[in-house]
């Protein structure tokens, strides 16, 4: 059965993750998906979910907006390549890390992103990562 997340921004670096493996009845689906498609789409950080084998499975609006690719685009598609340095980071095996990195948007722009990453324990045997991409252009302007 499909994986249903819950994101949820509880503090502007902290978020709950929810994920439901079992099949919800259709009224309780239908309140999920609202709210999930509420939640994650105001979110103005990126949210990805990663399968064990680096396909994107799920990504937010924040995120379209911030790569220029669409939601459709961005499902199945490889993740690791999006970003310059994912080969530093990709192997922590830490169960949260924070790095920075550069994504390589479709229109070829390197955009300077934080990269919050969560492993996550699906069942006995799968597991997932979700990272949360904020956009930190802005702060390399005022920076320099």
């Amino acid at each position: 059965s499909p994986i249903e997340v819950l994101v949820q921004k509880i503090h502007p670096q902290s978020y709950n993750v929810t994920l439901y493996k079992e099949e919800l009845n259709k009224k309780e689906k239908s309140n999920f998906n609202a709210l999930e498609n509420l939640l994650l789409n105001l979110s103005t950080d990126g949210i990805i979910v990663v399968d064990r084998f680096g396909y994107i499975q799920y990504s937010n609006y924040a995120f379209s907006e911030i790569s220029k690719y669409s939601v459709e685009t961005l499902k199945n598609k490889l993740f690791y390549p999006l970003f310059v340095r994912s080969n530093e980071w990709s192997q922590h095996s830490g169960k949260e890390t924070l790095c920075y990195d550069d994504l390589l948007a479709l229109d070829g722009a390197l955009i300077p992103v934080q990269i919050i990453r969560h492993n996550i324990k699906i069942n006995q045997n799968e597991k997932g990562t979700v990272y949360i991409i904020k956009n930190i252009s802005q702060l390399k302007i005022v920076e320099n």
